[in-house]
C-alpha cells in the first residue's frame, strides 16, 4: 500500500526530488497511465449518466430571453461586437457582462439552427470535461483512488442540474472550468519548479475566459494564492516563491485591468446585474441576517442536496430583520468553515485550502459588498461544490492512511457508503434533469418543490395567462402577491390580465398598490392611467400621467397621449 503515515514521499510533479516530511501525511505518487485512463472514462461515464437525460430539454426560464428571443446571438455576423454589449438585453434592463457566453450561444445557435438540443449537447459535454478538470485538481493533492472519490461524487452531485440543464448557466461551466483547470495546472506547475512562458500564457488565457464568461471568474487569483500560501509550502521561502509566481500575477493583474476596461466601456460604469427586488425593501441589517440563514441552505445543498427546487424567494427563504437563536448553529457551521482555513493551515493543509475554496466562491454571491440580483440559486454552487469534494477527498485520504486491526473494515465500509451515495446522486440527478423540459414542467414542478416562494406562484401565474387558464393563473398571481406584497410584479401583471378583458374595478386597487412599490415603473403606471380613464376619472389620470411625465424618458410621449384622450372625453362627456 502505497500510504503509510509518518514516512516520506517524493513530491508529485515532474523534475523534483524534494520530499515531504512527516507531517505531509497525504502524498500524491503518480498512478500508472492506463489506471489514470481508466479512471478518466469512469469519471465522463457518471457525469454523462448524471446529466445526459437534460439533451431532450427545450428552452425554459430565462433561456427564453437571453437566447430563444434575442437576436443579438442569432448570427455570427459581427461576432466582435458582443464585446461591446450587455448581456442582458435592453429591453430587460441591460445588466451583466459575458461576451464569451453570448459567443457560445451564437455559436451553437448557427450551428443548430437554434434547435434546443445543441445547447444543452454542450453543456453537457462542458460538465463532463468540468468533472475531468476536478479530477485533475484533486490528483495534485491526495492519492489517485482519494481523487476518483471526489471526483465521481462531484460528478454525480445533484445540486449541479441547474447548472446543466438550464442553457444560460453556460456561463457557469465555462467559468468553472476556466478555473478549476487553472488552479490545477498552476499547482503542477509549480512543484515543478518557477512558472515558464507558455505555463503564464496558458494560466492568464484561462482567466480571460472565466472572467468573460461570468463575473465570478475575477476570483481566480484569490484561489492560485490560496494555493500557493497553502498546498505549495514546501516550495521555498515566500521571497523565493513569489520570484517563481510573481510573472503569472502580473499577467493576472493585465488581464483584470483588460476585463475591468472592457466591461466599464460596454455598461458604461461598474454596474452589475440590477439588486433582487426583496434587496430594494430591507434595510442591510436584514439582507445581512438574511444571508446568514441562507448560508445554512448552502451548506444543506452542498453536503446533503436531499431536497432541490427552482426558487428561493420569500417567505420560502424567511427575511430575518433580527438576531434569533436559529442562526446560532447556521453561523457555527459557516463561520467554522472559514475557521478550518486557519486552524488547518499547518496540520492539515488540504481541508484548510478545500474551506478556502468553498468560501472564496461563495463570496460573489453572498450580497455582501456587492447586491446580487438573486438571493440563492442552486447553478451558482457549481464552483463551491469543488470545495465541498476536496473534502470528501481528504476524509478518503485519511482512510487510505489509517492504521490499526479495523482499518480494513473501516475502509470496507466507507467505500461501500461512497458506491451508494454515487448511485444515488447519479439516479437523483439524472431524474431532475427532466424537471427543466420546459416552462410548463418547471413552473408547475417548482411550486411543488417550494411552495412558499412567491416567485414560484409569479411564473406559473403568467404562463397559466399565456396558455389561456386565466382562473388558474388569477389564483396564482393572487397567491405570489400574498405571500410577498413588497413586489409590485406579480400584481401589476395580474392588474394588466384584468385591463385586458375591460375589468377595470378589480384592476385598478392592484396598481395603486403596485405603484406605490415602484413609482418609476412606467408600464405600471400607463395601465393605471388607462384604467383612470375607463372609470371616467380623468383628473386623477391626468394628475397621474404629469407624476409620470416628471420622471422624463421615451414614455413621455404616451402620457401626452392618454392626457389628450382624457381631455377629449371629458369635453365629450360634458356637451348637452
Amino acid at each position: 500500500m502505497p500510504w503509510t503515515r509518518g514516512q516520506s514521499y517524493p513530491v508529485a510533479g515532474p523534475g523534483t526530488n524534494r520530499h515531504r516530511g512527516p507531517r505531509d501525511i497525504f502524498c500524491p505518487v503518480t498512478p500508472p497511465a492506463s489506471r489514470q485512463r481508466l479512471a478518466n472514462a469512469a469519471i465522463v461515464l457518471l457525469a454523462l449518466v448524471a446529466s445526459v437525460t437534460s439533451l431532450g430539454n427545450g428552452f425554459p426560464l430565462d433561456d427564453r430571453v437571453i437566447v430563444l428571443e434575442n437576436p443579438a446571438v442569432h448570427t455570427l455576423s459581427g461576432w466582435w461586437t458582443l464585446f461591446g454589449e450587455s448581456y442582458w438585453p435592453a429591453a430587460r434592463g441591460g445588466g451583466l457582462y459575458r461576451p464569451v457566453t453570448m459567443l457560445g450561444f451564437a455559436v451553437q445557435w448557427v450551428l443548430g439552427d437554434g434547435a434546443p438540443w445543441i445547447f444543452h449537447a454542450v453543456n453537457i459535454g462542458l460538465y463532463a470535461c468540468l468533472a475531468l478538470a476536478v479530477l485533475r485538481l484533486a490528483r495534485t493533492a491526495m492519492p489517485e483512488t482519494a481523487a476518483i472519490v471526489a471526483a465521481a461524487l462531484f460528478a454525480v452531485h445533484p445540486v449541479h442540474v441547474e447548472a446543466v440543464a438550464n442553457v444560460v448557466a453556460l456561463s457557469e461551466l465555462l467559468a468553472a472550468l476556466a478555473m478549476v483547470l487553472a488552479v490545477a495546472i498552476y499547482i503542477e506547475r509549480r512543484r515543478a519548479g518557477p512558472l515558464r512562458g507558455r505555463d503564464v500564457a496558458v494560466i492568464a488565457a484561462l482567466y480571460a475566459l472565466a472572467c468573460f464568461s461570468k463575473e465570478h471568474g475575477a476570483m481566480l487569483p484569490v484561489l492560485i494564492a490560496g494555493a500557493e500560501l497553502v498546498l505549495l509550502r514546501d516550495t521555498g521561502p515566500l521571497a523565493v516563491r513569489w520570484r517563481a509566481s510573481r510573472t503569472v500575477a502580473l499577467a493576472l493583474i493585465g488581464v483584470a485591468a483588460v476585463y475591468v476596461a472592457a466591461r466599464y466601456s460596454a455598461l458604461s460604469g461598474f454596474k452589475g446585474e440590477y439588486p433582487h427586488v426583496v434587496w430594494a425593501v430591507v434595510p442591510r441589517s436584514t439582507r445581512q441576517l438574511t444571508m446568514l440563514g441562507v448560508s445554512g441552505q448552502w451548506m444543506r445543498l452542498l453536503f446533503w442536496p436531499a431536497r432541490l427546487a427552482a426558487d428561493y424567494t420569500p417567505p420560502g427563504v424567511p427575511l430575518i430583520d433580527s438576531w434569533q437563536w436559529m442562526l446560532l448553529p447556521v453561523a457555527f457551521g459557516f463561520y467554522g468553515l472559514k475557521g478550518m482555513v486557519v486552524v488547518g493551515w499547518k496540520r492539515a493543509p488540504l481541508v484548510a485550502f478545500a474551506c478556502a475554496w468553498v468560501v472564496v466562491t461563495l463570496f460573489p454571491v453572498s450580497n455582501t459588498l456587492v447586491v446580487a440580483g438573486l438571493i440563492l440559486a442552486e447553478r451558482t454552487l457549481l464552483l463551491p461544490s469543488v470545495g465541498v469534494v476536496l473534502l470528501a477527498g481528504a476524509a478518503a485520504s485519511a482512510l487510505l492512511a489509517l492504521q490499526g486491526p479495523r482499518a480494513p473494515q473501516v475502509r470496507v465500509a466507507a467505500a461501500a457508503l461512497c458506491a451508494a451515495l454515487v448511485v444515488a446522486g447519479a439516479a437523483a440527478s439524472a431524474q431532475r434533469q427532466l424537471v427543466w423540459k420546459d416552462n410548463e414542467t418547471l413552473f408547475k414542478q417548482t411550486v411543488v418543490d417550494a411552495p412558499l416562494s412567491y416567485r414560484a406562484h409569479y411564473n406559473l401565474g403568467a404562463w397559466y395567462f399565456e396558455h389561456a387558464d386565466p382562473r388558474a393563473g388569477e389564483r396564482e398571481l393572487q397567491r405570489a402577491a400574498a405571500l410577498f406584497p413588497y413586489d409590485y410584479e406579480p400584481m401589476a401583471y395580474l392588474a394588466n390580465e384584468y385591463r385586458k378583458k375591460d375589468l377595470c374595478a378589480p384592476a385598478l386597487p392592484l396598481y395603486l398598490k403596485a405603484i406605490k412599490l415602484a413609482p418609476r415603473a412606467n408600464e405600471v403606471r400607463i395601465g393605471l392611467v388607462g384604467c383612470l380613464i375607463a372609470q371616467a376619472d380623468f383628473d386623477t389620470a391626468r394628475l397621474t400621467a404629469r407624476r409620470g411625465m416628471e420622471f422624463g424618458g421615451p414614455a413621455t410621449r404616451e402620457y401626452r397621449r392618454l392626457i389628450g384622450v382624457a381631455d377629449s372625453l371629458q369635453q365629450l362627456a360634458v356637451k348637452p
